[in-house]
């Protein structure tokens, strides 16, 4: 196929480079001219194991073109990627302008698309909250396009699961692919280019899609975090961490596993909240730092708070 990449930051070059290494012919965009300039030379503009090799070996092919603009190749593209990033602001919040940005190119691009072809497939990949895709890309799209999906153009959200470092190899062998659309059935798959992967595919609507990137990422940091202090509070007691953290990573039966990780109720019990509080206790006592372990308890709590104002909610006017 011919697919648009829009965005070569990490995510997209990685991407392109996979393609490419399938067969895929990439028009790759940037607003960057050097970023441009480099794809149109068969140079990754990232560093990642593996990914020059197969930018330079398409680029031989003459399978891979560089710009700055999206123009005239949508007019007969297969598919276009959306990896453009989606920086913090200085509150917190995300920036979608880039993401709005393209996606009103590509609305005015479509417009220019002969009815008679397939529509043309806008994939969005950049990382954004629940809700984006609703509120934010199909309106900008249905204004631009003038007219709804289904017609020159269809859309589906399909967060990206890389590793820095091993980015090609987790394209390859995802642990698994997630591929939200707008009704059941309209990413086609996303034509293919899942086809041959070993993985699950979850076919979901896009809120659910956007929300499983932020539960993977949220829950990778927590679990870099919650080592780390474990790992401080076992330095500090001239306990190997490493070791510690070798036989908790053994189980793979209650740690490493669904167990405890289904959404419901707050734990109780007589050993959890003890524990909890001993450890935390502990580590004030070694001056060790420990903000995810502190606050264990009080994240239990405010769900216990969460659960009655639920059933208050629920429960019928006058009702028992």
């Amino acid at each position: 196929m011919k697919i648009i990449v829009c965005g070569f930051g990490y995510v997209g070059a990685t991407v392109a480079a996979c393609l490419l290494r399938e067969g895929h012919s990439i028009v790759g965009v940037d607003i960057s001219p050097d970023k441009a300039a480099a794809i149109s030379a068969g140079r990754s503009p990232i560093h990642e194991p593996g990914v020059n090799g197969f930018l330079r070996a398409g680029h031989a092919d003459g399978r891979l073109l560089g710009s700055t603009e999206v123009g005239d190749h949508v007019l007969d593209a297969d598919m276009a990627l959306i990896c453009v990033g989606t920086p913090s602001k200085p509150n917190g919040s995300l920036d979608l302008s880039y993401v709005v940005k393209i996606a009103r190119q590509m609305g005015e691009a479509v417009r220019r698309r002969d009815p008679a072809r397939s529509p043309l497939l806008l994939v969005f990949r950049s990382t954004m909250l629940p809700g984006s895709m609703d509120k934010v890309v199909l309106p900008n799209l249905l204004e631009t396009a003038g007219e709804a999906p289904g017609g020159r153009y269809e859309v589906a959200y399909n967060p990206e699961f890389l590793r820095e470092g091993t980015a090609i190899a987790d394209y390859f062998a995802p642990p698994k692919t997630v591929i939200g659309e707008r009704a059941p059935g309209t990413s086609k798959k996303l034509l293919g280019i899942c086809d041959g992967l070993d993985a699950p595919i979850f076919e979901v609507p896009f809120a659910v899609a956007e929300m499983v990137k932020y539960a993977d990422n949220s829950f990778h940091a927590l679990k870099v975090a919650y080592a780390n202090e474990v790992g401080r509070l076992a330095l500090s007691l001239d306990i190997p961490p490493q070791r510690v953290m070798e036989i908790f990573l053994a189980d793979t039966k209650l740690n490493i596993s669904p167990y405890y990780l289904r959404p419901g109720t707050p734990f109780g019990g007589s050993c959890l909240p003890k524990d909890v509080r001993a450890l935390a206790a502990c580590m004030r006592e070694q001056g060790v730092s420990a903000p995810v372990m502190e606050n264990i308890l009080a994240s239990n709590a405010s769900h216990k708070q969460f659960l009655v104002q639920e059933i208050g909610r629920r429960l019928p006017v006058g009702g028992r």
